[in-house]
């Protein structure tokens, strides 16, 4: 039976499985672990603490609990007339016993059998101590230092072996308060192992001068000076306008700093998806977009909030990724997980003219200088078309309800004209590929269709201006006059639209845009997460559309 175990208590059983057993299971030696450096001994209170001492004298192997790797207990522990190791039981009216060190006070509900076999257990009749994982254990006579030695064969309930490093590292986790602090939500013991209880969702990082800031929900934030062993008083931080979603802070490899956040004080609403930069982490500026699209919703459910939820990144100690970026997670709509890529450094324009051609990127790679939106069924992504010499930019979609873009942003211009070739690989009745040149807010002046129909229509009022065909490459080139609040468009060199006004006025254009639909109307901050219905057919592909871009240039830049 399987039933609920906190994180915490979990890796205290890990940690007596397997930590104690690093000098006795054939002096293995992890590669690696998954805590920072400065986590490389057990809490304060490596053993865990305890107010009484056990009831009944019992077998050696009950009188304290592993040290990690042999290591002697600091001198602050409890003394061993204090340790107590506590049994639960594995499910009603079993016999068995599983046994883990743990705090009196904890909240600990019933033990989650992780084991094949428990480390060691009472008989039946409750009465002596029997050798289960632990085939025996032994410890100095002053009981500051225990040897547990592991049967070879065990394993964890995945079938894989239980070895010294996986408790050396479940011991290293809970030595790191920082890590440790991140479960309190999860947790919420009252036992006073969290230093700073009843905030959510921490995030962290380190200032140059070794202080931590830490990061909570609904714009909470404190400072500690000893790794989260102690922090300032937590106070609001009225700029960081954000509600009860996730906030996510970190050091970026430029060595500046980064908060990503939903700048929205409506939490049912959890978009846009934003980041504001820093030199010295903690005065923070340039808020910039890192995600503004928001799919539909494909099924009803209870606190869906709209938007990206749950936001995190790589923790300092887990790895920088090679390419230097900031990589970002979240939960869109709390249906998907997305990952997104943020290059550093961060940036939000562009000084040199757009000459892409694609022939030099990886293909299926990254897209450099692009804002790619890529939906696991609405891919975009560099192909070897026409050519492995002769590169292209693809947007496939078949998904029923959202769609694949990308974006190129160039300087920002009052006037600048743009050239680049489209092909349609594959249509169906619905399918289009819309263009625009938007301001560097998003605002559109200019919109090309590529319809269904064949056509190809542009315009205020969405003119037929040419057709097309599958499977051959059109030449557009568009000139924009942010000044005159004017366009014009020639397809294949010839003129099709000589003049038409902006869709609305915009003081400059900075951003040409690629995608496989119409643009979003919904959700707004008025749609209720609790109406709506399941969309038809939402997990079923939709027949494939497939456009190809190459050949993107812009030039005539005049600046603003």
């Amino acid at each position: 039976m399987s039933t609920k175990v906190s994180r915490r208590e979990f890796l205290r059983v890990a940690a007596l499985a397997g930590a104690a057993t690093v000098i006795a299971a054939c002096g293995a030696t992890p590669t690696a672990t998954p805590v920072p450096p400065t986590a490389t001994k057990p809490p304060t209170a490596a053993a865990p603490t305890a107010t009484k001492p056990p009831a009944a004298a019992a077998p050696t192997a009950t009188q304290a609990p592993a040290a990690p790797s042999g290591k002697t207990l600091p001198a602050d522990a409890a003394p061993a007339a204090q340790q107590i190791l506590r049994a639960q039981f594995a499910s009603s009216g079993s016999s068995s016993f599983h046994f883990m060190p743990t705090a009196t006070g904890s909240d600990f509900e019933t033990w989650m059998p992780v084991f094949n076999v428990p480390p060691m257990y009472f008989d039946e009749a409750f009465k002596t101590l029997k050798p289960g994982v632990f085939v025996s254990w032994e410890s100095t006579p002053d009981f500051k230092v225990w040897t547990f030695r592991l049967d070879p064969k065990a394993k964890w309930s995945d079938n894989t072996a239980i070895t010294a490093a996986d408790c050396k590292a479940s011991w290293e986790l809970l030595a790191n308060k920082l890590v440790t602090l991140q479960w309190w939500e999860e947790d919420r013991s009252q036992d006073g192992f969290y230093a700073v209880p009843g905030y959510k969702a921490l995030s962290y990082y380190h200032l140059p001068d070794g202080r931590v800031v830490g990061l909570w929900k609904w714009s909470k934030a404190a400072i500690s000076a000893d790794e989260g062993k102690t922090w300032t008083p937590v106070a609001d931080v009225p700029s960081l306008v954000m509600a009860g979603a996730k906030i996510w802070g970190q050091r970026t490899s430029d060595g500046r700093y980064a908060l990503v956040y939903n700048p929205n004080p409506d939490g049912e609403h959890r978009w846009p998806l934003a980041v504001v930069t820093s030199d010295d982490g903690i005065n923070f500026d340039k808020l910039r977009l890192v995600s503004g699209e928001v799919p539909p919703r494909r099924f009803i459910g209870t606190f869906k909030d709209f938007g990206q939820n749950y936001v995190r990144g790589i923790c300092e100690g887990d790895g920088i990724p090679p390419d230097g970026a900031m990589w970002i997670t979240y939960s869109m709509n709390k249906e998907d997980i997305w990952i997104t890529r943020v290059p550093v450094p961060i940036c939000d324009a562009v000084a040199e003219p757009v000459n892409d051609s694609f022939d030099d990127m990886p293909t299926g790679g990254l897209v450099p200088g692009w804002n790619i939106y890529s939906p696991c069924w609405a891919r975009v992504s560099v192909i070897d078309f026409p050519s492995r010499e002769d590169k292209s930019l693809e947007l496939r979609d078949e998904d029923p309800y959202d769609y694949a873009k990308a974006e190129r942003i160039f300087p920002e211009s009052t006037r600048v004209t743009i050239e680049f070739s489209v092909m349609c690989r594959e249509r169906v009745n619905d399918g289009q590929l819309q263009i625009e040149v938007t301001d560097p807010y998003g605002n559109p002046a200019v919109r090309i269709i590529f319809d269904s129909d064949g056509g190809i229509k542009g315009g205020h009022r969405e003119y037929v201006l040419a057709g097309y065909r599958p499977h051959q490459w059109y030449k557009l080139t568009l000139s924009v006059d942010a000044i005159r609040h004017g366009w014009r468009l020639a397809v294949n060199d010839n003129i099709v639209l000589p003049a038409d006004p902006t869709l609305m006025p915009i003081r400059s254009v900075s951003r040409l845009i690629f995608r496989t639909g119409e643009r979003r109307r919904e959700p707004t901050l008025e749609s209720d997460r609790f109406m709506g219905a399941d969309l038809p057919h939402a997990d079923d592909k939709a027949l494939p559309v497939t456009f190809c871009i190459n050949d993107v240039m812009t030039s005539q830049h005049e600046p603003l």
